[in-house]
């Protein structure tokens, strides 16, 4: 399969080629992001979106503090955000209120510095879109790579990283598409099943095969628009 969309460029036009990176919790979606930046592709970070999104005195903050009280505010005056996790890991109304405070501006956010990305006439954005299919986000991407885990470890990491007991762990990934119906969806898998060395052998992999059908398109598109 083409890894590369084609482009649709003029003198006047540019596509970038976009790509989400999504998976269930504790996937290892950001470690796989990581990588791709470390080797050199633009990569626009879903935690950053957040923190941008509900940073003090936004709007979002200021609804968040609204619903949910002023007991969900860190020492610093920022969102504590680990406390917000367990309130609405558990309350299904809780956890839509904060959907609906919060997922508008993120994907607002989101589309802005894709924008802003392709005005630079980069060639690939990878964005890390966690809740890709939940959100009926896929249409604004030309291809998905979806990171899965064997369940159990990502109970673990899902502990391991937020200090939560093994049922809130569960009920967060009860509360996200299965990893099935991803696969099913997406364009490209990578497992992450292993050590970090792994993980990176995969991305290295997937990123030489962007790279090197990327490279072929727009040399082509040079050539094109050198003769117009």
């Amino acid at each position: 399969m083409n890894l590369v969309k084609t482009y649709h460029q003029t003198k006047n036009e540019f596509s970038s080629l976009k790509i989400a990176v999504t998976g269930g919790a504790g996937s290892g979606k950001t470690s796989v992001c990581k990588r791709l930046g470390q080797l050199g592709l633009m990569v626009i970070n879903s935690d950053d979106l957040a923190r941008e999104a509900v940073a003090p005195g936004s709007s979002v903050y200021e609804s968040i503090i609204e619903h949910f009280g002023k007991e969900v505010l860190a020492s610093d005056g920022t969102l504590n955000r680990s406390l917000l996790r367990k309130i609405i890991v558990n309350d299904k109304a809780q956890r839509k209120a904060l959907d609906q405070l919060i997922h508008p501006e993120i994907i607002r956010l989101m589309r802005r510095h894709m924008a802003a990305a392709e005005q630079n006439r980069i060639p690939v954005i990878i964005v890390e879109v966690p809740l890709l299919y939940e959100l009926g986000l896929e249409n604004l991407f030309d291809r998905v790579l979806v990171i899965t885990t064997d369940r159990k470890l990502q109970i673990k990491r899902l502990m391991d990283r937020d200090k939560v007991t093994r049922d809130d762990a569960e009920a967060l990934l009860k509360s996200q598409m299965p990893d099935e119906d991803k696969i099913k969806r997406a364009d490209f898998i990578i497992k992450n099943n292993f050590d970090e060395e792994k993980m990176i052998e995969s991305v290295d992999f997937f990123y030489k095969n962007i790279l090197k059908n990327s490279k072929k398109r727009l040399k082509a598109l040079d050539r094109k628009n050198s003769m117009l």
